[in-house]
């Protein structure tokens, strides 16, 4: 994901907290989010996105709002999002930006309305450089 850079990330994340991350949660995370907490863990979007007001991108066990905690409000404790979508960012209105682990979709991009009563999901992208950059790879929705 060239051209893509963040400001104000956390600590930077090993493949191994990140092992210990997916063991936790037991997920798989899709490598180019890997990819992406491994360069950024966290922080603000420095590009402009055509069609959302992306906020944050979620942090791993450092800083504050972390994935893990998310995680744990989302889905373990109030049970809004179905665990097979992880929750890796937010938009600057609390609505909730989730990568699929489920095979069937196994890397698309949904996004969550959370103030509509039930929260929504709607499809964003086939991937998270088709989210960030507006290119498709070419995966068919």
């Amino acid at each position: 994901m060239k051209n893509i850079n963040f400001k104000y990330s956390e600590q930077k994340l090993t493949k191994e907290e990140i092992q210990q991350f997916e063991n936790e949660f037991q997920i798989k995370l899709p490598n180019e989010l890997k990819e992406l907490l491994l360069k950024y863990n966290g922080g603000v979007l420095n590009n402009e996105m055509k069609d959302y007001a992306f906020g944050l991108l979620f942090p791993i066990n450092y800083g504050v709002n972390t994935m893990n905690d998310v995680i744990d409000t989302l889905q373990i404790t109030e049970q809004h999002i179905p665990r097979e979508y992880i929750p890796f960012a937010d938009d600057q209105g609390g609505n909730i930006f989730t990568i699929s682990t489920k095979i069937e979709d196994y890397g698309n991009i949904y996004y969550w309305e959370m103030d509509v009563g039930e929260p929504r999901k709607n499809f964003v992208a086939n991937s998270l450089e088709e989210f960030f950059t507006g290119k498709s790879e070419g995966k068919e929705e």
